[in-house]
């Protein structure tokens, strides 16, 4: 058990958040199992997770040390935030949305909570696979929110990514267009050279950046953003990304060591060509990782 007394400076704060304050290593979403097993009590008193503080209140959580000590905070390095938008640099190993499980929305709407009432937001305006790392974009509010969505529609909002392949294809740069089916069963997908029934097409250009042969280091530009499309689509032509279990050669993965795709997200630009109402100042803007070389990848085995 832990025990809090609140100060001055703390009164008036929904006791969740003054709990995720004291507690570095406490995932949210293990908090809220806490508060529904009734086990966050103040003065004596079970409450609920929107009960608000006052100066001197005890607080006590019923966690043990060992699972506060496994459920460390992911960190999550802000790249850029405003009033309206957040961009984090989205860590490998966990998913932006879940329902039951930790996720990057519920951690960011834990550490930097919304005006709403409803705490919706911040809130995802697209998505990276859970073992894809990088840009990640969010709003702070729903008209935001609506204009982003409607930019990503309008495609005035460009995502680039890195990735290693396995080869190197022969064309230094290419447009690659395709059609591209989703199994809701496996949550796989699947490509085609032409239009089949429930496709979509799909649009992927790549860069060489450099090669050694056998792995390529590309720059990917996702013209479209569909479930899985840089990796299904590099694997279609003939170029899987190292490291992908799904969609890879497990074999290669294996001799290299790598068990996890080596992609990510490592620009976001916003060349906005229409109107953007309170986000036109982002026009021109652009938000950009540093990035490393496919030498100190592979050699230091380490992911981007």
């Amino acid at each position: 058990m832990r025990t809090f007394i609140v100060s001055d400076k703390d009164a008036g704060k929904r006791v969740d958040r003054f709990i995720m304050g004291e507690l570095d290593g406490l995932f949210y979403p293990l908090l809220l199992k806490t508060f529904r097993k009734r086990d966050v009590k103040v003065n004596g008193s079970r409450v609920k997770e929107n009960y608000i503080l006052s100066a001197g209140e005890r607080v006590e959580i019923y966690l043990s040390d060992d699972i506060l000590n496994k459920n460390k905070n992911v960190n999550i390095p802000v790249v850029y935030e405003d009033d309206n938008i957040l961009i984090v640099d989205k860590p490998k190993d966990i998913p932006v949305q879940d329902e039951k499980d930790v996720s990057i929305e519920k951690l960011l709407r834990a550490a930097k909570p919304s005006d709403t009432a409803s705490n919706d937001f911040p809130a995802l305006c697209h998505r990276l696979d859970r073992n894809t790392s990088g840009l990640l974009l969010l709003a702070k509010n729903q008209q935001v929110l609506e204009i982003i969505f409607e930019k990503f529609k309008s495609r005035e909002i460009k995502k680039t990514y890195r990735c290693i392949i396995i080869g190197c294809p022969e064309k230094p740069f290419a447009e690659l267009n395709a059609f591209l089916v989703k199994n809701p069963d496996n949550s796989l997908v699947k490509i085609y050279n032409k239009k089949v029934p429930g496709s979509v097409p799909i649009q992927t250009n790549y860069r060489v950046v450099e090669t050694n042969g056998s792995l390529s280091l590309l720059e990917v530009e996702l013209v479209t953003g569909r479930t899985h499309q840089i990796r299904a689509h590099m694997a279609f032509a003939g170029f899987p990304v190292l490291g992908d279990g799904k969609y890879g050669k497990n074999s290669i993965n294996r001799k290299y060591g790598f068990k996890k795709q080596l992609l990510q997200s490592t620009c976001l630009e916003f060349p906005f060509t229409t109107d953007a109402s309170i986000l036109n100042y982002l026009k021109g803007k652009s938000f950009t990782l540093p990035v490393k070389s496919l030498e100190e990848i592979i050699s230091g085995h380490v992911y981007f």
